[in-house]
């Protein structure tokens, strides 16, 4: 773990600004919101999710070493303990009992070093599908994104259909399987949709056919309707731990689960993702799920509390003060338990301030006309060179931007509240 913070900045500064997942701030907001912004840019574009088949245990690990030679200095000099590292092969733990089959190749199970090689040896392929998608698709706004192995690329469907199978190819020659059947595309426009390859696998809501879109790191992005029904997977999701801590609750008796315990899987195992689905998904979208959310958790915390009947809390005739206290942190005297409803608009901006500085003030420029120091010219990082707003930083000739920026992000996207 050491040696992963230590060579953080290098591993970032290195497979940027298309990989975002070492080293990198905010990660997982800047690829959603750059993804995003391109496709809300570009209707004419579409985004073609790749899915690589057992990414981490299947590439060459011959390869890898390689790929050290490439590296700055301060990672070269990690190879002598990486080869060390992944020498031995090593056994494969599954959820009940040991593998059948040791690891030889890909990275080493639970290696705190495993995302890092992983993206090493990925960055030549996400190199090699932005040159491709530029040269095929010739608008120069072409981009490729990744969090590790869940990689996309945005670009016109025709440029993207052109470099499939060489893509499919190169992967293969370097011992992984890309696996072309199940990479899924989405396209905001029907228009666009209609130039998809016929055997494209068409992401849709699970219900609704006709509700198209598709998930960057868990985070739903296109219609209306297939971002209702992810949303509501979600709160299924949450529904369904909750279901379980209550059920272990049930048999405390016999010594399953403590009330303290099932209060911090509480917090551990139903926040996180409610959590990043509020930092990246625009509050108008799940300000009413966050509610639904809000009232299903204090329920359970009622019940963790051992407060008789689901819906104590709501029902002592004092809701208001116990929530607030409830939301106090422990040293106060509350239980540090957030209400998602009030805190979604706030979880969203904090998520575009560590996002957004990295490539969208250079297009809000280049949009407002301002063409200082050649901003408005198309050199900035959000279309210039396939970023996704993974790196790069901002100037004070940026702060009017910004501020037009949080303007219409609250006039558009945040719900109306009470003056």
């Amino acid at each position: 773990a050491t040696v992963v913070k230590q060579a953080a900045p290098h591993f970032a500064a290195w497979l940027g600004p298309h990989q975002v997942a070492v080293g990198v701030s905010a990660s997982a907001e800047k690829l959603a919101f750059g993804i995003r912004a391109v496709l809300e840019d570009r209707p004419d574009f579409a985004v073609w999710k790749l899915d690589l088949k057992n990414a981490f245990n299947e590439f060459s690990r011959a390869l890898l070493t390689q790929r050290f030679a490439e590296a700055p200095p301060p990672i070269r000099r990690l190879l002598p303990f990486v080869c060390a590292l992944l020498g031995p092969s090593a056994p494969l733990a599954t959820d009940a009992t040991w593998a059948d089959f040791a690891s030889v190749e890909g990275t080493q199970q639970g290696c705190p070093l495993g995302p890092a090689l992983f993206c090493m040896w990925f960055k030549p392929h996400l190199d090699w599908l932005l040159g491709a998608l530029r040269e095929k698709g010739g608008t120069g706004a072409e981009v490729v994104g990744a969090i590790m192995d869940d990689a996309a690329a945005i670009a016109p469907p025709q440029a993207i259909a052109a470099v499939q199978a060489e893509l499919e190819r190169r992967l293969h020659l370097d011992g992984s399987t890309l696996q072309l059947k199940k990479c899924q595309w989405h396209a905001n426009s029907a228009r666009t949709r209609a130039l998809f390859p016929e055997d494209a696998e068409v992401c849709t809501a699970r219900n609704d056919p006709e509700a198209h879109g598709i998930d960057i790191d868990g985070v739903p992005m296109g219609s209306a309707a297939f971002k209702a029904a992810r949303h509501e997977e979600t709160l299924e999701a949450a529904a369904a731990v909750i279901a379980g801590i209550d059920k272990a609750l049930v048999s405390q008796g016999t010594g399953h689960i403590h009330r303290q315990a099932a209060f911090a899987m509480l917090r551990v195992c139903v926040y996180p993702r409610i959590c990043h689905l509020l930092r990246c998904a625009y509050p108008s979208d799940v300000h009413g799920y966050a509610k639904r959310f809000d009232e299903m958790l204090l329920n359970a915390l009622a019940r963790a509390a051992g407060i008789a009947g689901a819906g104590a809390i709501e029902d002592d005739g004092n809701t208001g003060i116990v929530r607030d206290r409830i939301s106090l942190p422990v040293a106060m005297g509350g239980w540090g338990m957030r209400h998602w409803a009030d805190l979604a608009p706030v979880a969203f901006l904090a998520g575009a301030a560590a996002a957004l500085p990295s490539f969208i003030d250079r297009r809000i420029t280049k949009r407002t006309g301002n063409n200082e120091n050649g901003a408005g010219k198309g050199r900035g990082r959000g279309h210039g060179s396939g970023h996704t707003g993974c790196t790069g930083g901002t100037s004070r000739r940026h702060e009017p931007q910004r501020r037009d920026l949080r303007s219409r992000l609250q006039h558009t996207y945040l719900p109306r509240t009470r003056s």
